[in-house]
């Protein structure tokens, strides 16, 4: 449990020891202090990807809790997934070829100049 000057936040939905439920009360008389760590009843966080804040439509909205993440499908990249990754970047076309992305986005073709064969 975290102490009461910690900026954690979530929800819990039961706090067990032994298998046994411990509530939390309002004052450390009767159990876990509620007040101590700045706990209240009832959890009723923001949904953060009903907006969709991931780009593309094949990226997915992960809910961390009033934050989000996004996890990127092949070929994007960025906080969003708003930037796509230029396969051709790092040059893996050999002896002055011409790399282009295939249409899907997830491989690269070389074409050779005169004089060279291969694919890459």
């Amino acid at each position: 449990v975290a102490d009461s000057t910690s900026r954690d936040r979530g929800c819990l939905r039961s706090v067990t020891f032994d298998g046994l439920q411990a509530p939390f009360y309002a004052s450390a008389d009767y159990g876990i202090s509620a007040a101590l760590y700045n706990a209240t009843a009832g959890c009723n966080p923001t949904d953060v990807c009903a907006s969709t804040p991931c780009a593309g439509g094949h990226s997915t909205c992960v809910d961390q809790f009033e934050a989000f993440s996004c996890l990127c499908p092949a070929g994007s990249t960025g906080d969003r997934c708003q930037s796509d990754v230029d396969l051709c970047a790092p040059t893996p076309c050999a002896n002055n070829a011409t790399c282009t992305e295939t249409a899907d986005g997830m491989a690269t073709a070389c074409a050779c100049v005169a004089g060279f064969t291969g694919s890459a």
